[in-house]
């Protein structure tokens, strides 16, 4: 039988070595290393890489700034923006998210040797991939409901030999049984759980975390990152468990323009301080208090730690 991986990367590009990606991910790791101009960084990039980059649709091999490979199809992208597009980000930026993936590099390694990451809503496995290979987690546990992207999840992780993560082909919430999703055919990055009326034609396996880690023999998570279109407050509520007893460095998406308040109501409750990357989720910075402020319409990341946590990692 034919593996993920080998029926994904039959006949598709593969640009790993080309020479014109080799160079503008040179350009690409040294602006996220030497940010000149926070505001402009990601423009230059994408400015620059137009110019060299070929022209390329649908499915291929792609490098990253962090010396991994990915498979991404731009036919699930947006047509020409790279806002909100995870497979066009990567092709031209070799990254994505770059400063929350720095994060997890430090979450992780200040936790030392044994760490474990949680990817909930993993979609292609670029953050799980990163934290197996870069942030140093000895296990990765990766949840991917879309059945088209758990494919594409599995073949990436082949493609890279990620023996220490398992991915699961299901929803994470607040129940066990099934759920509806709803599937964006112009952005792989928007599935998201619905009512059967208004989802697609996909009905998927959901689960709640604290019962995925008592029956696979988790005891313990240190970090665990929630990318799920709406439904973080879910996915907290099915990890009580988890939360209580562990207390894990968290990352939710947020979208500042959601007054509900449930997450962060459950978050004060755990006694998390909550803070965000300074120059928003695209760019290593420094994180600061999360403050509400007026104006902000982009989607973010909260950053959560307990109060020690917080000090190990000198946040003020």
């Amino acid at each position: 039988m034919k593996s993920g991986y080998t029926m994904l990367v039959k006949k598709i590009q593969d640009f790993t070595n080309d020479p014109r990606f080799q160079l503008i991910r040179q350009l690409n790791a040294q602006i996220l290393k030497h940010p000149f101009d926070p505001s402009v960084s990601i423009d230059t990039q994408r400015d620059v890489a137009k110019l060299i980059l070929p022209k390329s649709t649908g499915r291929m091999v792609v490098p990253t700034v962090y010396g991994f490979r990915l498979i991404i199809d731009l036919a699930q992208s947006h047509a020409e923006t790279m806002q909100g597009s995870i497979e066009r980000n990567l092709y031209i930026l070799g990254t994505y998210e770059a400063g929350t993936l720095e994060i997890i590099r430090r979450s992780l390694m200040s936790w030392g040797k044994g760490a474990t990451f949680v990817d909930v809503g993993a979609h292609n496995g670029l953050m799980s991939i990163y934290a197996a290979l870069i942030g140093g987690a000895t296990k990765v546990l990766s949840f991917e409901p879309n059945p088209p992207m758990f494919e594409m999840l599995k073949a990436n992780l082949e493609l890279n030999n990620c023996t220490n993560v398992t991915p699961f082909g299901l929803a994470l919430g607040d129940k066990r049984g099934t759920a509806s999703i709803a599937i964006d055919t112009e952005n792989s990055g928007a599935a998201h759980i619905t009512t059967p009326e208004h989802a697609a034609e996909h009905t998927v396996s959901i689960d709640t975390l604290d019962h995925v880690a008592k029956t696979n023999g988790l005891d313990h998570i240190n970090l665990m990152l929630m990318d799920v279109e709406g439904y973080e407050n879910n996915v907290l509520i099915g990890a009580e468990k988890m939360l209580s007893t562990h207390k894990p460095d968290l990352i939710i998406e947020y979208d500042p323009n959601d007054r509900d308040s449930r997450v962060t109501d459950i978050l004060q409750r755990h006694g998390y301080k909550v803070y965000i990357l300074e120059h928003s989720r695209h760019l290593p910075s420094r994180l600061v208090p999360f403050k509400i402020t007026k104006g902000s319409a982009q989607k973010d990341n909260y950053f959560c730690f307990q109060p020690e946590r917080a000090k190990a990692l000198d946040l003020t």
